[in-house]
């Protein structure tokens, strides 16, 4: 699959360039911060870099900081928005949560992102759902990651049960306190990022 989705890109960049248009790869639950740096590497191109989502790769076993760092020289744009994280039996839970309740601290990435690239524009993208269920306990889980070690995952869960938060459950309000609350967390979101990002 990796093979064939570089490919893809691949061909698509000389038409990006020829036409002035860059693509922002986000990582997106489909590869890891070193796995789409790979790509950008290899590219070497202004008109191929990353929409980073500083919350996606939380479910690769990834904290945000490493992740943000690690795309940091290829951001294109970003995509602002507050995680939450707990455990459950087979491993972690994750959630978007209101701005500044969660454990992203999200100005520390946005400084670490910007350091790359003073011109950085983002996006807000609140979603009110259910938690995630990442069973990274499991062994069925990291059947495409035999590189990773028992050690970061040691790490990873500690840094978890550290950072736990509530979560919130949506499945129990009407369609229309759904979309309510989708709605207000955008808007805070927004407003944090007025104060908060000059």
């Amino acid at each position: 699959w990796l093979a064939e989705a570089n490919a893809i890109v691949m061909k698509c960049l000389p038409v990006a360039e020829r036409v002035g248009v860059k693509i922002a790869l986000e990582n997106h639950k489909d590869r890891s911060a070193d796995e789409l740096v790979d790509v950008l590497s290899k590219a070497s191109s202004e008109y191929l870099g990353a929409l980073v989502d500083p919350g996606n790769n939380i479910s690769f076993v990834e904290k945000p900081e490493y992740t943000c760092s690690q795309l940091a020289p290829y951001v294109l744009m970003a995509s602002m928005k507050e995680m939450g994280v707990a455990t459950y039996e087979e491993g972690l839970l994750l959630s978007e949560v209101p701005m500044g309740q969660g454990a992203t601290g999200q100005l520390a990435l946005w400084n670490i992102l910007t350091s790359r690239n003073k011109d950085l524009k983002f996006a807000v993208e609140m979603i009110a759902r259910n938690p995630l269920e990442v069973p990274c306990l499991t062994e069925e889980y990291w059947a495409v990651m035999p590189e990773r070690s028992a050690s970061e995952l040691a790490g990873f869960m500690q840094w978890v049960r550290e950072n736990t938060t509530e979560l919130p459950y949506i499945d129990d309000m009407s369609r229309a306190d759904q979309l309510r609350v989708e709605e207000e967390w955008n808007r805070d979101a927004i407003d944090w990022s007025r104060v908060h990002i000059s």
